[in-house]
C-alpha cells in the first residue's frame, strides 16, 4: 500500500503527539470582579493551541463545566456562591485533534486553583452571538449534547455526532431486542477495566486510540491481554459477551458502543450555525433528512466508519449509515433508492450511499454540502429495542428529536466569529456536563424496558429525568444562553 506524504505527515504529528504529550504546570490565580465573576490566569505556552478550564467543587468533584480559550485568562461567570475547584487543561500544538479527550494534558496539582465566589448567581444572561458577521448572514443556534467516546474526558464536536435534548437519552437507553444494551457503567461491562488499561498501556503504548493497528497489537501479545483483561474478541459489539472485550476495544477506538455514562461526561453545548443555502439543497435533491437549513446527516466516528480509516484521536464521517436511517425512518423507497449495495465486514451492515447521489459511494464527495454545514436526522419513538423493518410509512411513530453532526470542514476555529473564511459553525465556549450517577439521582430508570407500540412510559420517563437532571445543574452554573434573550 502506498502511504501519501500528506498521509505520511499525519501519522508522524501522531506519533509525536503519542510520544511528547505530558503534564504541564499553570500555576492558576484567581481574583474576584465587580460584578461578582471569577477571573483564572495562568502561566501561558506555546507548546498548547488551546486551553480550557474544568469548574468542580468538594461537594462536586468530578467537572460540571468548563469553558475554552486560546488566551492565558478566562473570566468565569453565572457561578452561585460557593468555594470552587478550577483546573486548567491544555491541548498540545502536535495533537491532531480537539475531539479526542486523551489528547488534552494530564493535569498535576499545580494546574488548579480554589477560589470563592460570593455573588449569587443571575438569571439574566446576555445573548450569545457573533458580533461581527455580515448582516446577509442569518445565524441559528441549537443545543446539543453528546457522550464521551473511548474515553472518560469530554471530546467536544469537531467531526463528532450529537443529539437533541430529547434524543440523547434514547442513545443512553440502546439496547438490542435480546437485551444487551449500551454499558452504563465501565467495569460492570468489563471488571478488569483499569488493570487492562495499564497492561495495553505497557504492551501497545503507542496504539492508543489507533483502531484496528491497536487491535493487531492487542492480538500479538493475546495472552498477556487475555490475562489482563479477560478474554476478548475482534469482533464487534456482539462481543461483549466477552467480559475483556468492551476494555480493549475502548483502549483502542474501535466498535460499538463505547460510552460509559458512569465515568465518562455527558456534554451540553451550544453551536451557532449558518443554514445551508436553499439553492444548493434544492440542487442536492437530498430526502427527507433536510429541512430548516440542515445539511444531510453523516454518521462520524463509529464502527462502520472503522474501516474507512477512523481514528478517534481524528475522527471521520460517512454518509448515514444503514442503522441511522432506520432511526430515521426512511422509508422504504429511499433505502431501497441508496443502499442494499453490499456489506460492511467488520460490522455486517448494509452499505449506503450518500443519500439522494447515486454513483457516489458511501463517502461523501466535494461539494455536498454535508461536509460543510451542520447536519441532521429525525428520531422517533418506539426506540429502545424496538425493531424498525423498512416500510413506506410507520405508523405510531413520535418525533423525540434529531440527531446532529458537525462536520470538521466548516468549523470555526476558536475565537472566529462565524463565516470568516467560510466557516459555517462555532461551538460556544462554555459546556456543561453532567453523568450517570446525575441522571439516577433525577429518576432515571437503568432497568432495560424495551419499547412497544404503543407504549412507551419507561422511556419518556428516562427523558424527564435527562432534563431534570440538567435543570438541577442550573442552581450551581447556569448554561449559556444559546441565542435566547
Amino acid at each position: 500500500m502506498k502511504i501519501s506524504k500528506s498521509h505520511m505527515h499525519s501519522l508522524l504529528n501522531i506519533v509525536i503527539f503519542l510520544i511528547t504529550t505530558t503534564t504541564a504546570q499553570f500555576h492558576p490565580q484567581c481574583s474576584g470582579d465587580a460584578d461578582g465573576s471569577v477571573v483564572i490566569s495562568w502561566k501561558p505556552s506555546n507548546t498548547f493551541q488551546l486551553y480550557y478550564v474544568a469548574i468542580a467543587t468538594s461537594n462536586i468533584t468530578k467537572p460540571f463545566a468548563l469553558e475554552t480559550t486560546k488566551q492565558s485568562t478566562l473570566n468565569i461567570t453565572q457561578l452561585a456562591t460557593g468555594h470552587y475547584t478550577f483546573t486548567v487543561r491544555a491541548l498540545p500544538t502536535t495533537a491532531p485533534s480537539l475531539a479526542w479527550g486523551p489528547a488534552w494534558d494530564k493535569p498535576t496539582t499545580d494546574d488548579s486553583v480554589e477560589c470563592e465566589v460570593n455573588n449569587p448567581i443571575s438569571k439574566s444572561v446576555s445573548k450569545s452571538i457573533s458580533k461581527s458577521i455580515p448582516s446577509a448572514l442569518k445565524t441559528k443556534f441549537i443545543k446539543t449534547y453528546r457522550i464521551s467516546e473511548y474515553s472518560f474526558e469530554p471530546d467536544f464536536l469537531r467531526n463528532h455526532d450529537a443529539a437533541s435534548p430529547d434524543a440523547m437519552p434514547l442513545y443512553l437507553q440502546t439496547c438490542s431486542g435480546s437485551g444487551t444494551c449500551t454499558p452504563f457503567d465501565a467495569v460492570v461491562q468489563s471488571p478488569k477495566f483499569f488493570q487492562c488499561h495499564d497492561v495495553l498501556a505497557s504492551l501497545c503504548p503507542e496504539q492508543r486510540g489507533g483502531a484496528f493497528q491497536c487491535m493487531a497489537c492487542a492480538d500479538r501479545h493475546r495472552e498477556q491481554v487475555v490475562n489482563a483483561c479477560g478474554n476478548y474478541s475482534d469482533a464487534d459489539s456482539l462481543s461483549l459477551a466477552e467480559k475483556g472485550s468492551f476494555a480493549v476495544h475502548w483502549w483502542c477506538g474501535v466498535g460499538w458502543p463505547e460510552s460509559a455514562p458512569v465515568q465518562g461526561t455527558i456534554q451540553e453545548f451550544c453551536v451557532e450555525m449558518l443554514p445551508v443555502p436553499v439553492p444548493v439543497l434544492e440542487e442536492q435533491n437530498n430526502v427527507g433528512n433536510v429541512s430548516d437549513g440542515f445539511s444531510d446527516y453523516l454518521s462520524c466516528n463509529s464502527d462502520e466508519v472503522d474501516g474507512y480509516g477512523n481514528d478517534p484521536r481524528d475522527p471521520r464521517c460517512i454518509c448515514i449509515v444503514y442503522d441511522d436511517r432506520l432511526l430515521a425512518h426512511q422509508t422504504k423507497a429511499e433505502l431501497d433508492r441508496d443502499c442494499y449495495i453490499g456489506k460492511i465486514p467488520w460490522v455486517d451492515e448494509t452499505v449506503c450511499n450518500c443519500s439522494g447521489t447515486l454513483g457516489e459511494g458511501e463517502i461523501p464527495q466535494q461539494g455536498n454540502p454535508s461536509l460543510t454545514h451542520v447536519g441532521r436526522a429525525p428520531v422517533y419513538l418506539p426506540y429502545v429495542a424496538y425493531n424498525v423493518v423498512p416500510a413506506n410509512a410507520y405508523p405510531g411513530q413520535k418525533e423525540s428529536g434529531f440527531n446532529y453532526h458537525f462536520p470538521k470542514a466548516g468549523r470555526c476555529p476558536e475565537g472566529v466569529d462565524i463565516g470568516t473564511d467560510g466557516c459555517t459553525w462555532r461551538r460556544l465556549p462554555r459546556a456543561r456536563l453532567l453523568y450517570g450517577q446525575d441522571l439516577l439521582d433525577s429518576g432515571w430508570d437503568n432497568h432495560f424496558v424495551p419499547d412497544t407500540i404503543t407504549n412507551q412510559t419507561h422511556t419518556i420517563a428516562n427523558n424527564q429525568a435527562f432534563k431534570r437532571a440538567w435543570k438541577k445543574l442550573d442552581n450551581t452554573i447556569l448554561a449559556d444562553s444559546c441565542g435566547e434573550i
